[in-house]
């Protein structure tokens, strides 16, 4: 067995999807409730932190549990201010063995056909045959050239149909009215999963909506549910390890099962070189060493790079250079300083920063008498958000509250990669500060 094809980060993985229970006594597992809801005709709104498996969470209900329904994945980021849709934004997603499928199946195939005409995808992609009225059928779909969501929606309307409008957040927000007025009345059961905190009143002013929408929250991944993911793959590929390798994996993963497939992976391919699966009664452990080289591994791929530069860069100073502190292999300013606090051991729980923590650490990065405020702190956070919110309003990297004094980084790449990003990024030149303070 390959382990690319057992630890999957980039897509649904099949060998090694852990189901989770709901931490709320009682409630069953995500899965249960999911199930549940679209049996009963609901809609569901799924929200959780970036990269806590939502859209998983749906594939392995529609793939396992509703083999008689078509999946359909529309991608939130690929649907323009008009509602429009580019031809990435929609996934046919594969459902089990054919032969497993008795009801529906041409049913199925049809919707499948109009979807992709829809799209003006290659018709080639589309198999199954049709009697004349679905190709009439057909046909007047391919005429039409909108490429409209709601279009889209409504030509396919089918109760053995599963919608999934991934990242809702990113859709324009009165396109996402106009969406909720479109699936009204639809017998299609629909998923919108979104992050947590622009979940709020998803469906407020949508009253008609009213009663007809479950609510399902993930939460970060704990430490426990990660490891079990590795010990379940590494089982798969008769890997038995002396150490305590799969604990340090899962801790290193921030709560992430997407980081965990991608650093199981790693570890099976960059530092064992395997592309099958073990030999029986082979033993395994790693050194530190082995663990950094992962970490480059998964780092050169988060893609948080960008978001990184920006917040180092901190909020113009309009002509006036920031002032810098002494670090142990140079010198920093005040947003570097933070970026360097939240990279330390040890780990918080779920990436949140409360702002006595973020002092100790902060002050704790500074060589000699010099120190930062928790109140020069507390600004810089707020500067931060204000950029992010600004330059990057889609895409959930920090949120600080000011009230609380919390500072939460809610994309574990971005965390990943500040905390194993290397330490030379993580310093300052001098000319541009005015001047470093303990000098």
């Amino acid at each position: 067995m390959d382990p690319a094809d057992v630890f999957v980060h980039r897509g649904y993985p099949e060998q090694t999807y852990v189901e989770r229970e709901e931490p709320t006594k009682g409630r069953g597992s995500f899965e249960d409730q999911l199930y549940s809801s679209l049996r009963k005709g609901f809609h569901v709104k799924i929200s959780g932190p970036s990269k806590s498996g939502k859209t998983q969470l749906v594939t392995r209900v529609a793939k396992n549990r509703l083999t008689e329904n078509a999946f359909m994945k529309i991608k939130g980021s690929n649907i323009d201010s008009k509602g429009d849709l580019s031809s990435e934004a929609v996934d046919l997603l594969p459902l089990p063995d054919e032969s497993t499928i008795k009801k529906g199946k041409k049913e199925t195939e049809t919707l499948k056909a109009k979807i992709a005409a829809r799209l003006g995808l290659v018709s080639s992609d589309v198999t199954g045959g049709f009697t004349r009225t679905e190709l009439q059928e057909l046909e007047e779909v391919t005429d039409n050239s909108s490429k409209s969501l709601s279009s889209l929606l409504q030509s396919v309307e089918n109760e053995n149909l599963v919608v999934l409008i991934d990242n809702f957040h990113y859709i324009d927000p009165d396109v996402r009215e106009g969406i909720l007025q479109t699936i009204r009345d639809l017998k299609t059961n629909f998923c919108i999963a979104m992050i947590p905190h622009r979940m709020d009143d998803v469906y407020l002013g949508n009253q008609d909506l009213g009663g007809r929408v479950k609510s399902i929250e993930l939460k970060y991944w704990s430490q426990d549910d990660l490891e079990k993911i590795g010990n379940e793959g590494f089982s798969k590929l008769k890997m038995e390890f002396t150490d305590d390798t799969v604990s340090k994996l899962a801790k290193e993963s921030v709560g992430s099962p997407q980081l965990m497939q991608q650093m199981c992976q790693s570890l099976c391919i960059d530092i064992f070189g395997m592309y099958d699966s073990a030999e029986s009664g082979q033993k395994f452990s790693t050194t530190e060493d082995d663990l950094a080289r992962i970490a480059e591994e998964v780092v050169s791929t988060t893609q948080a790079e960008k978001i990184f530069r920006r917040l180092k860069s901190g909020k113009n100073p309009r002509g006036q250079r920031r002032v810098g502190f002494p670090v142990d292999n140079g010198i920093a300013d005040g947003y570097t300083l933070i970026l360097r606090a939240i990279g330390q051991d040890p780990l918080m729980k779920n990436r949140v920063f409360d702002a006595d923590e973020l002092e100790t650490r902060v002050n704790k990065e500074i060589v000699g008498s010099a120190n930062r405020t928790k109140q020069n702190i507390a600004n810089d956070c707020d500067n931060m958000k204000e950029l992010m919110d600004k330059e990057f309003p889609n895409d959930l990297t920090i949120e600080w509250d000011g009230q609380e004094e919390k500072l939460a980084i809610s994309n574990p790449n971005l965390f990943f990669y500040i905390r194993w990003i290397n330490q030379d990024e993580l310093t300052d030149e001098r000319s541009d500060v005015k001047r470093v303070k303990g000098e």
